[in-house]
């Protein structure tokens, strides 16, 4: 019934943009605990019903009895249910169509600097850029460096750090992972790099990688009429120890939290 589930949902899409009642589920959308559904079996409509899920996608079918539709696919839902028909007797090669109509169980929150930080509940395969973009977008004190926090079937949590910049600017959506339900999305703030001295605008800009003090200069609007390139101090904060000082060339790679002091010309 995937062919008539996509008619169906292609009419629901717009019924949901007109009169705002209905969702639809893609197919690669893993049911869950909470999830309400709709299920039409063509050949017996006396079997149909519409519930929610239990728990561990606990699901009585009419007919065939209790079934855990948690993680499953709606098409893998939806063939394990005439399987159950079939056997039960109920109903042989069974035209199944279930549809989500209310989702509750997927949900990935999104905190950090973003537009609107919050939990999103996930109706269909969600790419991370398309979450960032719901969420708001990053915003220009937010890292590009988007942290996904994902907790595993043993309980473990992984770190998966992902270049958000990469994929938008630069097309590289190879890097563009699927959201599952239960991920933490966190942007923070970006690197800083502190500008001081004799430049025209000094302040606190954001460091992208590999950025040089010749880059940092240009975003300060340029050495004042005073400043000496040749004259540049880097202070680096050292964990746990001192600052140290280091003079650097217009070249050298600076790190997050410099600050970087320009001198007077002496002459």
């Amino acid at each position: 019934m995937i062919w008539l589930r996509r008619a169906v949902g292609a009419l629901t899409l717009v019924l949901t943009s007109v009169m705002g009642f209905a969702v639809v589920a893609d197919d690669l959308y893993r049911l869950g605990e909470g999830d309400a559904v709709r299920l039409t079996i063509y050949q017996r409509p006396d079997l149909s019903v519409e519930a929610r899920l239990g728990t561990q996608g606990r699901f009585y079918v009419p007919g065939g009895g209790k079934v855990n539709l948690a993680g499953m696919s709606i098409p893998e839902a939806e063939s394990q249910i005439a399987q159950m028909l079939a056997k039960s007797g109920s109903a042989q090669n069974a035209q199944v169509d279930l549809q989500v109509v209310g989702f509750a169980s997927q949900k990935v929150s999104v905190f950090g600097f973003v537009g609107k930080p919050g939990a999103y509940s996930l109706d269909r395969a969600t790419k991370l850029s398309e979450l960032i973009a719901q969420a708001g977008g990053i915003l220009p004190d937010g890292s590009q460096q988007v942290i996904v926090l994902r907790r595993n079937s043993t309980g473990s949590v992984t770190r998966q750090v992902v270049n958000v910049h990469d994929i938008i600017a630069n097309g590289q959506s190879g890097g563009d992972i699927e959201v599952q339900g239960g991920d933490i999305v966190n942007v923070e703030r970006a690197p800083r790099v502190y500008v001081y001295g004799a430049v025209n605008r000094p302040g606190a800009y954001v460091l992208e990688k590999g950025m040089t003090p010749l880059q940092v200069l240009t975003l300060a609007g340029g050495l004042s009429p005073t400043g000496s390139d040749s004259r540049l101090e880097v202070v680096r904060a050292v964990p746990g120890g001192k600052p140290k000082s280091l003079h650097v060339g217009l070249q050298e790679p600076l790190s997050p939290e410099d600050v970087l002091v320009v001198h007077e010309s002496i002459f």
